[in-house]
């Protein structure tokens, strides 16, 4: 029998078992021995390899095993899969070649190596593989076969594995090597080699001669090799030069390492060729295709030139830009706008050489007509002034004179081509680009006096920006302007401003120009210097020509400033805002208390006088000068000090006091900058200073604000600037404030009613957590008399002050909470007991409570109490979760953060969540969204038993018919899909869809969009088989096959190119979360989309509505026509008129805004039913969607406590729901059956007709006239009701002939009275 051949692992072909794999030094056992005859025993016929391979493309059948396991013939060893046979991974991706011939001449050499290595016990290391590879290269003549092994012994020199081949080993065989691949390229050379075996070869030896040490470079050989290569940079077979000039690159310019002083021992070798080449080309008959190349890679290169050849290079490439040939031109421009572009060294490029460049190529600017050789011109200009600028920045001021004159001189030159039309775009990107560089060298200096070239060359920029603002560059005026603008950003500064105030000026002018195409252009650059050059040196250059006075501006062409400084002033200096815009402001108010016989002249200078103001609170933000800014002594007024003047118009003047608060809010925040917060201790120091007097203002407007029951916007801002400002003063002053406010509150003596007392609540509130312990003591002490208070409110901001002390991280709150922290469970304990919490009460106490079992469980001394704690307060817990929002919320929060202290035994306190689903049904409903909430944060932690019983639980009640309770369990199982555990799914998919099967009908259709969305993730993670035998309820069934139908659909869309919108989403969708575990907001966004559907009914009319679509795209074409005028068949420009798709007017008139009965917009979001119903459920199980595309608005401004906890207040539950009423209609007659339709039905009393002076009824303009209107009735048709229902307008006629002649009687006596009179 022939040996069966195994190609798996270390074994051979011949049926004999390899030897073990000798670790010597990368094969150096049988390192010489390998013969090329040895290969070419083992692959005696290529070709024949090959065609077998064919063969087997085809489908032909295997070699036999006899002819396989002959140990002469490689054909067994190249079928085998050598891709697979070869363990070397670098060698591995030899398997992606694979279709022609040379691919698999490579896969057929690397199995003979592979072969040859393992009969010599080699380790198959890439060194043992470069080795046979030379071997092989020395004795085997066939050309396919060199090609091969060059492109083997490429992919092993060239890997940058741990396994590479050594350094030693490879300038050991460089000689060698090199010898027989320049051989090879001999060949190539008389056209005898084919272009992709030229390439290998010329890659492979490039990549040789890169891993050589510079030493190396020294012999001579290696010099004649690396000439050799250089041949190759001009040849004219591009994929043959492409490689030389890649290798040449790469070679010459290596990647950066440690050392990249000195020069490349190549760079001199390759700029003695290039310049020698080019030299001998200019003198002999201009070879345009030769030089073009040999100037590309130069562009490569040259910027690693020594100084002396790159002075050289430069001369021949600008002898060369001189020539008549606009090709030569061309890559000259791009080669020179390269070594720019890579940035060459001052030892290779220096400033004076750069200089002279840059001079010669000014005469060498090409005529505009040729459009692609002037943006090349331009774009090398602005790479060489770039890079002259970075070299200026290392030379001292006295050095940059002459260099700096370039920027000037090219941004005239480029000035002047932004009107041409050809290279405007080109001219305003090199501009710009130039303009930033030297933004950036300037930030880089120092200011130096004696600095005059960069003087000089601002000042030549700002005179010829001016000469852009002319009428004859209006149509770039938009490109002008972004000059400027870059200007303002980097070197336009202050110290500069007379340089570029004309300018400024001009620019403002231009403003009030009418019909200005370019007013946003210009405001932006307006704003940049405001923003850099601050207001007041924007002022200078363009004022606002109003004093207050008879000198003012009657046009007021300078008002449109103050809204612009409004916009853009950042990081100003205050004390300009006291020194100018105060004094301005009061004139404004005196002139208007004036009036000057004008109303509107009175309110313009009222206007101009809040504008004002309202630059404060910009002002305010990121202030310079602050400390300063509040002491210095105002100029209107006999005010102390600017402080005094702010608190004079916060507590006098109504409409500044927001402008004021927001001014103190926005220092408080700059002062206590975290990232700065010990730079800024002055200036809070200073704030502290003048707290004591602005802190009773504040009080005295909140307090005083209005209705205590909707407060107003400075109410609540007013306690929104106590509450930062308490932050910033000391300890000792909060004190006494809050001692002020205590004795208002407990001294009253019951002369203040509630209502008046709850503003003061707020107060304390917001100081209670700034106190001492003492104070906090006391506070708390009254406090816990009020939590049993029957006035609702006064009970809610009690429990709001233990929340700010039991969340406060400071020293005092916790030293208060250790001392007395159990003493106040006890109260709480105490008044769950007494059952008198109020319901607006219960979202400040269970946050108090959460953030109490928060600092229990922070400590091990304390975690018995905490869970003692939390066995008391669990049941309210559950109890609150489909309470209002905030309490809701509230008790979620408290359900994790009780979980947390039961880490280290969950089953107990799931235990104790499970006593609550043997209660009434809402009880048992809330205790399943704290089972949900429960298995969403702690899945991973609980142990099996407890898993599986909460599934169990859940699924047992999931099979009741009361809908809160199904509700609710349908959550629970859409938590369970939300893991992507399919194991878990698989083991309770039968018993959740069993419950399901339990419902009544009426169930069934509830919850029929639920159960589409349980289905179809069934469906997506079993498949539709599995679900389809485990249900059995006919109801199910249908909608199990109305997502099969829908998913078929959508993969027969997504085949088509299309997008399957219309079913469920595809299990691509499903792949990507497949890795990333759903949140809570995600849980049920896969359960919005579907349709309503009853029964098949709904199925067949989706079918016919489809079938009615794909009528309408059959009917491919047709004619525009219109009604009033028909088409002209005969007229040329009928073909205009044919369409692909029928207009149709109902659906434009459907996607207008519907409008009401008295003409409101009625907008539509997109919201449907199921949407709603998926909120609410997420409401339920305590997580709101992320993202929504309806922003709700019920309560968009904060309420009366300023501390977001009013949505439990039943004040503002009967608030909603008188709003709620006022929108909604109560019952309305009208329509027919217990499903009537009652929106169409309108009154037709004629009461819009009734006078209410005189008796009868009166026309109304634009209505119809008040007559009775008989609706149509198409019962009228019927002979048989014929006689009855003319009947009924028998009365009608009476009552109108006698209402009739009534009229005309009193009119007649009317008319009488009057011609008597007269």
């Amino acid at each position: 029998m022939p040996n069966k051949t195994t190609h798996r692992g270390g074994s051979n072909k011949s049926g004999a078992k390899a030897g073990p794999k000798k670790k010597g030094k990368s094969g150096r056992g049988f390192r010489g021995q390998i013969k090329g005859d040895a290969i070419l025993k083992k692959r005696p016929n290529t070709s024949d390899a090959v065609t077998t391979h064919n063969k087997l493309e085809v489908g032909e059948s295997r070699p036999s095993e006899s002819a396989m396991s002959e140990g002469g013939e490689t054909c067994a060893t190249f079928l085998s899969g050598p891709s697979s046979d070869c363990t070397n991974v670098a060698l591995g991706k030899i398997h992606r070649y694979w279709r022609n011939n040379q691919h698999k001449e490579v896969r057929a050499v690397l199995a003979a190596i592979t072969e040859v290595i393992r009969v010599k016990d080699g380790t198959e290391s890439l060194t043992d593989y470069f080795v046979a590879l030379i071997t092989a290269l020395e004795t085997i003549e066939e050309l396919e076969p060199k090609a091969a092994i060059v492109q083997l012994i490429s992919m092993t020199i060239s890997s940058d594995d741990d396994d590479k081949v050594p350094l030693a080993v490879l300038q050991s065989k460089f000689g060698k090597v090199s010898q027989l691949l320049c051989e090879m390229l001999k060949a190539v050379e008389g056209d005898d080699m084919p272009t992709a075996m030229a390439k290998s070869t010329i890659s492979t030896l490039s990549t040789l001669i890169c891993k050589i040490s510079p030493s190396t470079w020294t012999d001579a050989s290696c010099q004649e090799t690396y000439n050799m290569l250089l041949k190759f940079i001009s040849h004219p077979k591009p994929k043959c030069r492409k490689a030389a000039q890649d290798g040449v690159a790469n070679i010459v310019c290596p990647k950066l390492t440690e050392d990249t002083s000195d020069y490349h021992p190549a760079t001199t070798i390759t700029a003695e060729y290039c310049n020698n080449k080019l030299g001998d080309l200019k003198e002999e008959a201009l070879n345009s295709s030769e030089v073009c190349h040999i100037i590309q890679m130069m562009g490569r290169v040259m910027h690693v030139f020594p100084l002396a050849h790159l002075q050289k290079s430069c001369e021949l490439i600008m002898s060369y830009i001189t020539q008549p040939d606009v090709i030569i031109k061309s890559v000259c421009i791009q080669t020179v706008s390269k070594m720019f572009m890579n940035a060459p060294s001052t030892k290779s490029l220096p400033i004076d050489l750069n200089s002279k460049i840059l001079n010669e190529l000014y005469h060498c600017q090409p005529n505009l007509v040729d459009e692609q050789l002037s943006r090349d011109w331009l774009n090398m200009m602005a790479q060489g002034v770039s890079n002259l600028l970075k070299k200026c920045a290392q030379v001292p001021a006295v050095a940059r004179m002459s260099p700096l004159k370039h920027v000037e001189k090219f941004c005239n030159r480029s000035y002047k081509l932004l009107i041409s039309r050809e290279v405007s775009d080109n001219a305003y990107v090199a501009l710009q680009s130039t303009l930033k560089e030297l933004g950036e060298f300037d930030a880089k200096q120092e200011m130096e006096t004696n600095d005059k070239a960069m003087e000089d060359v601002i000042k030549s920029l700002a005179k010829l920006f001016m000469t852009g603002l002319n009428n004859k560059y209006q149509q770039v005026w938009d490109r002008i302007f972004k000059f400027y603008q870059i200007g303002f950003e980097s070197f336009f500064n202050k110290a500069r401003f007379s340089i570029f105030a004309e300018g400024l000026t001009s620019m403002a002018n231009l403003h009030n120009t009418a019909n200005f195409s370019y007013s946003s252009e210009l405001n932006a650059t307006l704003g940049a210097a405001v923003k850099h050059l601050g207001p007041g040196t924007f002022l200078e250059a363009v004022p606002l020509l109003l004093f207050g006075t008879d000198l003012d501006d009657k046009k007021f062409s300078r008002s449109w400033v103050i809204p612009l400084l409004k916009q853009h002033v950042c990081g100003a200096d205050l004390t300009h805002f006291f020194d100018y815009f105060c004094p301005l402001a009061d004139s404004f108010d005196k002139r208007a208390a004036k009036g000057s016989g004008s109303k509107a002249l009175a309110a313009t200078y009222k206007t101009l006088a809040w504008q004002c103001w309202g630059l404060l609170a910009v002002y305010c933000q990121h202030p310079v000068n602050l400390k300063i800014a509040l002491k210095e002594k105002p100029k209107v007024d006999s005010f102390k000090n600017n402080a005094e003047l702010l608190g004079q118009k916060l507590s006098s003047v109504p409409r500044l006091k927001g402008v004021v608060m927001q001014s103190l809010r926005n220092l408080i925040n700059y002062a206590t900058e975290k990232t700065k917060w010990e730079e800024r201790e002055e200036d809070r120091q200073v704030l502290k200073r003048y707290g004591p007097n602005f802190l009773p203002m504040l009080f005295f407007i909140y307090v005083n604000g209005g209705n205590n029951e909707i407060k107003s916007q400075t109410t609540l801002a007013a306690l929104e600037t106590i509450r930062q400002y308490v932050h910033v003063m000391s300890t000792e002053d909060v004190v006494e404030h809050f001692n002020i406010v205590k004795s208002k509150i407990f001294d009253s003596n019951g002369t203040m009613k509630d209502q008046e007392l709850i503003p003061l609540y707020d107060l304390i509130i917001v100081m209670v957590q700034w106190l001492d312990v003492k104070s906090i003591q006391e506070i708390c002490e009254k406090m816990e008399s009020m939590l049993g208070s029957n006035n609702h409110d006064v009970q809610k901001k009690a429990y709001r002050v233990f929340e700010e002390v039991c969340g406060s991280d400071n020293e005092s709150c916790k030293t208060y909470l250790r001392t007395h922290g159990l003493e106040l469970v006890d109260k709480f304990k105490k008044e769950l007991q007494q059952r008198s919490i109020a319901p607006s009460s219960k979202g400040a106490r269970i946050r108090c409570m959460e953030k109490m079992v928060a600092n229990l469980s922070s400590s091990p001394d304390t975690m018995e109490d905490c869970k003692e704690l939390v066995r008391d307060i669990l049941p309210e817990c559950i109890s609150c979760l489909r309470d209002a929002e905030k309490s809701r919320k509230a008790a979620f929060a408290l359900l994790v953060t009780s979980g947390r202290a039961f880490e280290d035994s969950l089953d107990e306190f799931f235990t104790m969540a499970f006593q609550g689903l043997n209660g009434s049904p809402d009880l048992a409903s809330c205790s399943i969204f704290a089972l949900s909430c429960l298995l969403f944060e702690y899945k991973d932690k609980m142990s099996p038993e407890i898993l599986d019983l909460t599934i169990t639980n859940v699924c047992v009640l999931l099979a009741t018919d009361t809908r809160e309770i199904c509700k609710a369990a349908l959550g629970f199982v859409m938590v369970i899909f939300s893991f992507n555990d399919n194991v878990l799914i698989k083991g309770y998919y039968k018993t959740i869809l069993k419950a399901m099967h339990e419902w009544k009908g009426e169930t069934q259709r509830h919850f029929r969009d639920r159960c589409r969305s349980v289905l179809q993730r069934l469906v997506r993670k079993l498949g539709f088989n599995v679900v389809s035998a485990a249900v059995r309820s006919d109801d199910l069934k249908r909608q199990l096959n109305y997502i099969r139908k829908m998913n078929e659909r959508a993969k027969k869309k997504k085949a088509e190119g299309g997008h399957g919108d219309d079913g469920d989403s595809s299990d691509d969708d499903d792949d990507s979360r497949r890795f990333k575990k759903e949140t809570m907001d995600e849980i049920l966004a896969d359960s919005d989309s579907g349709s309503d559907f009853d029964d098949e009914k709904d199925a067949k009319k989706g079918k016919r509505k489809v079938l009615k679509a794909k009528r309408k795209k059959q009917a491919a074409t047709m004619m525009e026509d219109d009604e009033n005028d028909p088409i002209d068949l005969l007229d040329s420009n009928v073909s205009n008129k044919i369409i692909t798709t029928k207009t149709s007017k109902k659906k434009a008139q459907s996607e207008e805004f519907k409008t009401g009965k008295d003409g409101r917009l009625i907008i539509d979001f997109g919201v449907n039913d199921e949407e709603s119903d998926d909120d609410e459920f997420m409401k339920d199980i305590g997580v709101t969607k992320a993202s929504s595309s309806v922003v709700t608005m019920k309560r968009k401004r904060k309420q009366q406590d300023g501390d977001g906890d009013d949505d439990d207040d039943e004040d503002d539950d009967m608030r909603s729901k008188m709003s709620q009423s006022t929108v909604r209609s109560g019952y309305r007659t009208g329509g027919k059956g217990i499903h009537r339709n009652t929106s169409s039905v309108v009154s037709h009393d004629g009461s819009k007709f009734r006078s209410k002076k005189a008796r009868g009824d009166m026309k109304k303009s634009k209505e119809q006239d008040p007559y009775a209107y008989i609706p149509v009735n198409v019962g009228v048709l019927n002979r048989r009701k014929q006689k009855k229902l003319t009947g009924q307008f028998d009365g009608l006629i009476k009552a109108a002939k006698k209402g009739a002649a009534k009229g005309k009687k009193q009119k007649g006596s009317v008319g009488g009275k009057k011609r008597r009179k007269m």
